[in-house]
């Protein structure tokens, strides 16, 4: 090889050489952009937070009343994208304190948020998400007897085969709110400290049961059953029997005892349909 041909080869490969690192940036920026497009943005999130932000604003305020009412909406490109916010604020227990209760309802989700309020400062007590569908609606009432109104919130699953009216209870207590409660088609009796309800099951073929409060547990206090072959089957409906905490038999009933008689869906356990 003479001069000129090894010249011509040491130009080739730094022109080869340079092609190269030049095409490699772009290929990388390249990537780098998809990558920002296929991560996951939670706009809905996002836009959420802002309502709650804007709520607790309008929280803040001294309307001086003793209840204040305030609802906005937001949207973004089509309605299924609209966020509708409820605030309340005021005495909402009853107790002589200052709340506020922010509901926010999007397409498939409910928010609900409950803050003491003293002067602009606001201290949460429930922080509730709970799927759109599911959601029945909420309250405000004594569900324990002890003269204090509890937040209570109705949802019934999407899915199941059975009655399944499922009240989640909030206590109110002197330090602030207790953890979530979970009832299945309850019927509350405050005055008692009692809670009646229906087991999950298909009609004619689940229990009663029988809950009291006790402080802040829930004592068992016993079932009410027709009567069961060892398979589980229904074998008469006109036999019931009273079963204790463990569903061991206590008695025979000549009939469904009359505190039970008047509780919510009770024609569903005496599948009366």
């Amino acid at each position: 090889m003479n001069y000129k041909q090894c010249f011509l080869s040491i130009l080739t490969f730094l022109f080869l050489l340079s092609c190269t690192s030049k095409s490699q940036k772009p290929i990388q920026e390249k990537n780098d952009e998809a990558k920002k497009l296929t991560e996951p943005i939670d706009t809905d999130s996002i836009r959420l937070e802002k309502a709650l932000q804007s709520a607790l604003k309008l929280a803040r305020e001294d309307y001086k009343q003793e209840v204040h009412v305030d609802s906005f909406s937001s949207t973004l490109n089509s309605p299924i994208s609209r966020i509708d916010t409820h605030v309340f604020t005021g005495n909402l227990f009853e107790d002589g304190n200052d709340y506020a209760l922010i509901k926010r309802k999007f397409v498939d989700r409910i928010r609900i948020n409950l803050y003491k309020k003293k002067a602009e400062q606001l201290t949460e007590l429930i922080n509730y998400k709970e799927y759109h569908l599911n959601y029945i609606g909420d309250t405000i009432f004594d569900v324990n007897g002890d003269d204090r109104k509890d937040v209570v919130i109705h949802q019934y699953p999407t899915s199941g085969c059975c009655l399944a009216n499922v009240r989640r209870v909030f206590l109110n207590l002197e330090e602030g709110f207790s953890n979530e409660y979970e009832f299945l088609n309850p019927t509350f009796s405050p005055k008692e400290h009692i809670i009646r309800g229906i087991e999950y099951g298909h009609p004619g073929h689940t229990d009663l049961y029988k809950y009291q409060w006790n402080g802040l547990t829930v004592d068992t206090l016993e079932y009410i059953s027709f009567l069961r072959d060892h398979r589980k089957k229904v074998q008469s409906l006109d036999t019931l029997y009273r079963l204790n905490s463990n569903k061991d038999t206590v008695d025979i009933l000549l009939e469904l005892p009359k505190e039970y008689q008047h509780i919510e869906a009770i024609d569903w356990f005496l599948d009366k349909l």
